[in-house]
């Protein structure tokens, strides 16, 4: 599918065509995609819904059996005898005797379902613990470890109310979460705790499936267990329990949880994402199938797209784009395609051919009329100086001066000979410079002794093919506008070769000592205005202006300016030309 072969601008056919099945297909497989997600996520909350259920359950059952623990030490705070002879005596047998027997009451109250890791009593002035314990449950360490936490409490002055804002309190020691309970009587100290990693182990949440998994957090969302499968998950506990949530990368959990009523932490479950899509498989396939589909038909529609439209609209525009570069002979190809476009490849290629001979008859007609006026232009005869010459040879008739009269007539043959050549369009640099000389002398008999010249022209540029008379028209400027009384005049002919982009050009420069042009004439030449004599003609700059453009197709130039102290200089600059503009082709 070659659709790079067209330029896909906004306001391009192709552009809008497959804009048009862009706002079909995107919207409806977007809204399937929406349904399919909409179905998950009314899944996802049926099963977080079912999910808070037991955990919230579990969590009311924890938070039972905290109270029954706290009734527990309550009622012996409040009721054994033993705790207050402790707090009145600090030692002697009263105090060791009191110590034993709170030590079996203790033992007695250490019922498995209390949940508690240890069940102590602590004599801040003695620091003394009196505990009871399941070592199986806790390592010596571990205990120690929650031993000098308590024993540095230092309650008295602060308070265990103002040290543990809530009854139970989550505290990390050690490295482990723990909860601790404590009371507070005088110098004596109740209380008990509970390992995080105990009290979840004592609450298998089968419900949660085989991948399902479960921990205790902190307010602030930190796990209360140090977990493998947690690290780097990056699992957010942080939100507020009751919600759910997806969270987790690269696995991801469905994330429920319920608050404790008796102290800062949740007990939170976490379900993976893909076990739950594993339930419902037709919703994933469905949801690929859909994207699949809409790949499929959107290759297909293009496919067809650039075979039924963009392809033939890729033949017209080839060939309008070859026309437009000038190749007047590119049509459309045949090939198999609508008949709509048939239809227009045939009418446009018979356009472009009705066009074509149109421009062709467009262009004879052209190439004749500048042909005629070429002739025109070439056949102009000044009538001043026709006038001219037949008064001198009228004069010299009177003087009887025949040898002068026949140089005289054969110098005028010549001129009029080579004026008359209205066939070429071209004659060499040579053939020129011979008709300018035979001019020249003809102003010689006519003003002798007014004026000198010269013609500086090397030998290789004799050959360049130049228009005819185009030197001899501002030669014959200089004997009509610069001859006077007052100087001699000086004509000076010459030619250089000058390089553009290293292509030759010939550089023909007539220039005389002369009054120069007037300002207004030199400004009129210039701006590109015709010239007009005081007969209300057209003088021979500009007929040697247009003959230069349409000879040259404006590549050629003509430089008018007048030279310090005074004379009019004329630069000529043509292109080379082949000989075969030599014979007037």
């Amino acid at each position: 599918m070659r659709l790079s072969s067209f330029h896909l601008t906004k306001n391009s056919i192709a552009f809008k065509l497959i804009i048009c099945i862009l706002v079909v297909l995107i919207p409806l497989s977007g809204l399937l995609i929406y349904n399919n997600y909409q179905a998950m996520q009314v899944v996802r909350q049926e099963v977080a819904e079912t999910n808070r259920e037991f955990v919230s359950v579990y969590m009311e059952h924890i938070d039972s059996r905290l109270d029954n623990l706290e009734f527990t030490l309550k009622s012996l705070m409040a009721q054994d005898e033993d705790l207050t002879i402790m707090m009145d005596e600090t030692s002697g047998d009263q105090y060791q005797m009191a110590k034993s027997r709170l030590s079996q009451t203790l033992e007695k109250e250490n019922d498995p379902n209390l949940l508690t890791d240890m069940l102590f009593a602590y004599s801040i002035p003695n620091q003394e613990f009196i505990e009871v314990f399941d070592s199986e449950k806790t390592s010596y360490q571990e205990r120690q470890q929650v031993r000098d936490y308590i024993s540095a409490l230092k309650p008295k002055g602060s308070g265990i109310n103002e040290l543990f804002p809530k009854q139970w309190a989550v505290r990390q020691i050690g490295g482990q979460y723990y909860l601790l309970y404590i009371l507070e009587s005088g110098d004596m100290l109740l209380g008990t705790w509970i390992k995080a990693d105990n009290l979840l182990k004592q609450f298998n949440l089968v419900i949660l499936g085989e991948n399902g998994k479960s921990l205790f957090a902190t307010t602030s969302g930190e796990p209360m267990h140090k977990f493998s499968w947690l690290n780097g998950n990056g699992v957010d506990l942080s939100r507020k329990p009751g919600s759910f949530y997806l969270s987790g990368n690269p696995v991801k959990y469905l994330v429920v949880g319920s608050p404790s009523s008796n102290g800062a932490f949740s007990l939170i479950a976490l379900i993976p994402d893909s076990q739950i899509r594993e339930n419902l498989p037709n919703v994933g396939r469905l949801s690929a199938f859909i994207m699949i589909s809409f790949l499929i038909a959107l290759s297909v529609v293009l496919l067809l797209l650039q075979k039924v439209v963009l392809a033939p609209l890729n033949h017209i525009l080839k060939a309008m784009k070859r026309i437009r570069e000038g190749d007047m002979k590119a049509r459309i190809d045949s090939f198999d395609t609508s008949d709509e476009f048939l239809v227009v490849n045939e009418t446009f290629n018979s356009m472009i051919t009705q066009i074509q001979e149109l421009r062709i008859s467009v262009y004879e007609e052209q190439l004749s009329k500048q042909q005629i006026e070429l002739q025109r232009l070439q056949l102009q005869v000044n009538p001043h100086f026709l006038m001219n010459t037949l008064n001198i040879i009228y004069n010299l008739s009177h003087l009887k001066d025949y040898k002068l009269i026949q140089e005289f007539t054969l110098c005028l043959v010549q001129y009029f000979r080579f004026m008359l050549r209205s066939n070429q369009a071209f004659v060499p640099l040579n053939d020129e410079l011979h008709h300018v000389k035979n001019y020249i002398r003809i102003q010689e008999l006519r003003f002798p002794g007014s004026f000198s010249w010269e013609i500086e022209i090397p030998d290789f540029a004799l050959h360049v093919p130049v228009p005819p008379i185009l030197i001899q028209t501002f030669v014959e400027n200089t004997f009509k506008y610069a001859i006077s009384s007052d100087k001699p005049i000086h004509l000076s002919i010459s030619s250089q070769f000058v390089y553009f982009e290293h292509v030759p050009w010939l550089q023909i420069t007539v220039q005389d000592n002369g009054i120069g042009f007037p300002g207004n004439v030199l400004q009129a030449i210039r701006e590109g205005k015709p010239v007009i004599d005081e007969m209300g003609e057209h003088i021979g700059i500009w007929n040697a202006q247009r003959r230069v453009e349409l000879l040259y197709n404006g590549q050629a130039s003509l430089l008018f300016e007048n030279k310090d102290p005074s004379g009019a200089v004329v630069t000529i600059t043509i292109p080379i030309l082949d000989h075969n503009h030599l014979r007037g082709e």
